[in-house]
């Protein structure tokens, strides 16, 4: 794989939100994309350690969902585009 991930990368200091949220039956398309974010960062360690089954890249839309009942997550946005998303340990 070569090349940027998005089309224009985003400095993450341009962020225009960063909020908490928990839940995601209102905000499924959101879940959608936090997944498609952290699936392209494991996308590296899955060729480092030659193991495309890391659980961050078969975690599935359910699985999120039903793990962001369960807590809260951040939520970074920059031009309407989820540009970083963490959850506790």
């Amino acid at each position: 794989m070569s090349g940027p991930l998005f089309k224009d990368p985003i400095d993450i200091r341009s962020a225009t939100e960063a909020r908490c949220y928990q839940g995601c039956s209102s905000q499924l398309d959101e879940v959608g994309e936090i997944l498609t974010l952290q699936r392209s960062t494991y996308v590296s360690a899955a060729l480092l350690y030659d193991d495309p089954r890391l659980p961050g890249l078969v975690q599935t839309l359910e699985q999120l969902c039903r793990e962001l009942t369960e807590s809260l997550a951040l939520k970074v946005t920059a031009s309407r585009r989820i540009v970083a998303s963490s959850q506790p340990a």
